[in-house]
This record gives C-alpha cells, sequence and structure tokens, in this order.
C-alpha cells in the first residue's frame, strides 16, 4: 500500500475519510484521527489505484493531490475522474478570465 498526502481535503473529498459520507460509511484512510489529534490528511491506495492516479496526473499536469480527489470523488472511475479534473480546470480559468475582465 502506498500513502498519498492529499492537499486540501475540502476539494472533492469529505474531510473525515474514515468515517461516513458520500463514499459510504468506513470508506477511506482507516479510522479518524482522535478528537484533538492532527489529521495528516494520508490516504492508503494500491498499486493499481496509485498507476490510474499517476496517469490522472499526466493527462493534464495536474497534481497528485488534484487527481487522488478526483479519483477518490468519482469512486475510482478513471474516466469519471480525467473528465473532472478537466472541467474543473476549464472552470478555474474562465472564471479568472471573467475577473480579469470585470
Amino acid at each position: 500500500m502506498n500513502a498519498i498526502m492529499t492537499g486540501n481535503p475540502n476539494i472533492g473529498l469529505p474531510t473525515n475519510l474514515g468515517g461516513p459520507g458520500p463514499m459510504g460509511a468506513g470508506a477511506g484512510a482507516g479510522p479518524a484521527a482522535p478528537h484533538g489529534a492532527p489529521h495528516n490528511n494520508a490516504v492508503e491506495v494500491n498499486r493499481d489505484e496509485m498507476e490510474a492516479i499517476r496517469r490522472l496526473q499526466a493527462l493534464g499536469g495536474f497534481s497528485e493531490a488534484a487527481a487522488v480527489q478526483a479519483y477518490f470523488a468519482c469512486d475510482k472511475n478513471e474516466e469519471f475522474a480525467a473528465n473532472f479534473l478537466f472541467e474543473s480546470a476549464f472552470e478555474d480559468e474562465s472564471a479568472m478570465m471573467q475577473a480579469a475582465v470585470a
């Protein structure tokens, strides 16, 4: 298993990967950190998942954190995650252009 640090947990994923949420009870990196303990935002992935995340990164130069978040937010569907990443990048670029014009 590989551990990946996911950056900002508020983008595309529930903040507590060990608890109930959109991905189901118990999904994610294991038990939540005890109350008051720091949450390190690490996600454990197997070899196949890591390869899928690396392919997502290579598609458009996306960060590891963005690729991990998209992959898990799309229920480990690599095609959906790729679409999500490209659409998010396009929306971010459009918002920056609109802000620059305003």
